[in-house]
């Protein structure tokens, strides 16, 4: 089977959705994932009267725990697999590969399987994340002194 039949076949059995309809589910699940967060936040700062900046980072805990959570369960993937884009460009994207990665890792024990798989997935993520920082603090450096 020569690649230009296997792609004909590939599209023939590939489920059809409706871009705007990707579109649409991808803006309002990222959408909905902000608008919890904010709210979120509302109720940690009211609840706990923490400063408005820390609320921030413990909503960022608490979406990367709830996404690994939900991933170790099995429900994200149905979750990602309905919602795509939306769900995996935040935060919850970045946990969740980390997560799936472990659990791929798991028969091969700890040492050998499941930390080198969690980082598998996202070490680009992490490199370019570090890079660009670097990059980004040099250029900071030489405007602000």
């Amino acid at each position: 089977m020569n690649h230009n039949s296997y792609q004909e076949l590939v599209k023939k059995h590939m489920p059809k959705r409706s871009k705007i309809k990707k579109l649409f589910l991808a803006f309002f699940s990222g959408g909905m994932i902000g608008i919890g967060s904010q709210l979120l936040s509302n109720f940690l700062v009211y609840l706990f009267k923490i400063p408005i900046k820390d609320s921030y980072v413990w909503v960022g805990i608490i979406l990367v725990l709830v996404t690994a959570l939900l991933t170790g369960l099995g429900f994200f993937d149905d979750l990602v697999s309905f919602f795509e884009a939306g769900l995996i460009i935040p935060t919850t994207g970045f946990s969740h590969a980390v997560i799936s990665g472990a659990l791929d890792g798991k028969r091969e024990g700890f040492i050998v399987g499941i930390s080198p798989s969690m980082f598998k997935l996202c070490a680009s993520v992490i490199v370019s994340g570090v890079t660009t920082s670097f990059i980004l603090s040099i250029i900071g450096w030489l405007i602000y002194g």
